[in-house]
């Protein structure tokens, strides 16, 4: 909204550090302290006399035609049962995986996930920089562009990487060499020795062939014709961002 173009001598007045021939300034951009706000839903969550069973597995989920009842393994092993007659799949990396594991649901209807991993390099002092820097985008991602955090440090990526192993959160510090070149096309004064290795994410990515085809799945029964089952699949980015107005959507569905 309100998103201005601006000249060069434009951009270096709203940030002298950065380097680029034209901009566009989206003024209702903005971030968000994303650990805070998982601690925040999670704490209205348990406030509201629900629970969240953490480390525990799904091994199986069947449906009678009305009720779901799912067989639930916690880290000892033992079995818990739980029924419910909605069921949303809204499990990220897993949503295929569970998926798969709900008897009566044609296969048909379980797209392949595949999975992207992107790493983040921070400089943890203040740069002076207030806005969020973006460069043109690339074939598969947003590209490696520049974060201000809540306390005016910041951070840059991510990367993007296809990968099998969607437990590994390790920032690859071999990545170092090809950030700096990144960052230097739009912030040449980049101090190289203070950039350090700080969190890589994983997305679940639907489409893997041509980045415009891409988007949330949000699959009810009208087209796997469960009824009261919905399936969220390859919610990436800006899958965090928008997960409130999901969450509306989805409440909506199932009313």
């Amino acid at each position: 909204r309100n998103i201005k173009k601006l000249t060069k001598s434009q951009t270096l007045q709203l940030e002298p550090l950065i380097r680029c021939e034209e901009s566009l300034l989206v003024p209702s951009s903005g971030i968000v302290d994303a650990v805070s706000f998982m601690r925040s839903l999670e704490g209205q969550i348990l406030d509201s006399g629900n629970m969240i069973s953490y480390q525990s597995l799904v091994s199986k989920i069947n449906f009678d035609g009305k009720i779901f009842t799912l067989r639930v393994l916690d880290n000892n092993n033992q079995e818990t049962t739980i029924k419910c007659r909605n069921l949303i799949n809204s499990t990220g990396l897993y949503a295929t995986d569970i998926a798969n594991k709900i008897e009566g649901l044609k296969k048909e209807f379980v797209p392949k996930t595949f999975f992207a991993k992107g790493n983040y390099f921070s400089i943890n002092k203040d740069l002076g920089i207030r806005h969020l820097v973006y460069p043109i985008p690339n074939e598969f991602s947003l590209g490696i562009h520049l974060t201000p955090e809540l306390d005016y440090s910041v951070k840059f990526g991510p990367d993007f990487e296809w990968i099998e192993d969607r437990e590994n959160y390790k920032v690859d510090i071999n990545k170092k060499k090809l950030f700096i070149n990144e960052i230097m096309k739009f912030l040449p004064d980049l101090d190289s020795d203070s950039l350090n290795p700080s969190y890589a994410g994983i997305r679940p990515i639907v489409e893997k062939k041509e980045k415009s085809k891409r988007d949330f799945i949000i699959q009810t029964d009208s087209i796997h014709s469960i009824p009261n089952l919905i399936n969220l699949y390859g919610i990436e980015s800006p899958g965090l961002t928008s997960s409130l107005a999901i969450a509306l959507h989805v409440r909506d569905l199932l009313e």
